[in-house]
């Protein structure tokens, strides 16, 4: 199509697109590995047991996670952010409890902040099943 090229260069095939009377535009990058970045796609994404040690289930570019106490957890990025501005989303399922909050907060282009509190006494609390999601480059 006239507006949209794409080229495959070494290591990666990048998407473009040409706004209207403009130079294109990078769009879409599909590395080697088979991830896909954009500013629509997940940067980078993690599912893990918060009890005792943290355990990664299943994550994209989340190397690690370290306990900060309870409730308290620092996942890693395997490939840093850009900035630290990018919109973050972190989920928890309670385990026994069905008044906790879970927020993340905290952006570093290395890593981020979880943390799940129990509403009604404002008390940090672990939990076995949380899932956090982050947007951005």
């Amino acid at each position: 199509k006239e507006n949209s090229t794409n080229q495959n260069y070494a290591g990666y095939l990048a998407f473009y697109t040409r706004p209207s009377g403009s130079v294109p535009v990078e769009r879409m990058r599909i590395t080697s590995d088979g991830r896909g970045l954009s500013q629509f796609t997940a940067k980078a994404w993690v599912d893990f047991n918060g009890t005792g040690t943290p355990a990664i289930n299943s994550s994209h570019n989340i190397s690690s996670i370290s306990d900060g106490g309870v409730g308290v957890y620092y996942p890693q990025f395997t490939v840093n952010m850009s900035a630290t501005n990018y919109p973050l989303s972190a989920n928890s399922h309670p385990d026994s409890y069905d008044d906790e909050n879970c927020a993340g907060q905290n952006h570093w282009v290395n890593q981020f902040m979880v943390q799940i509190r129990r509403t009604s006494n404002g008390f940090n609390v672990d939990n076995a099943s949380i899932q956090a999601i982050v947007f951005g480059d």
